[in-house]
């Protein structure tokens, strides 16, 4: 399955193109409500391609927080960077360039 995280339409596009016969694309990136993408019906059909869409919170939310709160979900691996938000302007620049996995900004730190 590829797994696109990410609401930018020529990068759904690109990952549609990665998607091997009989594979899946899973798209759960945020989009603009404008946004279109253009995929071959044909490349679909002929290489048996799923093309699912998923907000992921309809049943999760829950069964998410009961994994957090019981700690069978490390969340230390997940976390990059933690900066105060004074830092913000940093966290954000940092974001664009694609740097680390996942910043957190601390309100009161």
């Amino acid at each position: 399955m590829c797994d696109h995280v990410t609401g930018v339409a020529s990068a759904i596009e690109g990952a549609f193109a990665a998607v091997k016969r009989g594979g899946k694309l899973l798209v759960f990136g945020v989009a603009p409500n404008m946004a279109r993408i253009s995929l071959s019906p044909f490349r679909i059909y002929n290489d048996e391609i799923t093309v699912l869409g998923s907000m992921a919170v309809l049943y999760s939310f829950g069964p998410a927080l009961n994994l957090l709160s019981n700690g069978a979900i490390d969340t230390e691996v997940m976390l990059t960077t933690a900066l105060p938000l004074a830092d913000f302007p940093n966290a954000l620049s940092m974001v664009r360039r694609g740097e680390g996995v996942k910043t957190q900004i601390l309100p009161n730190g």
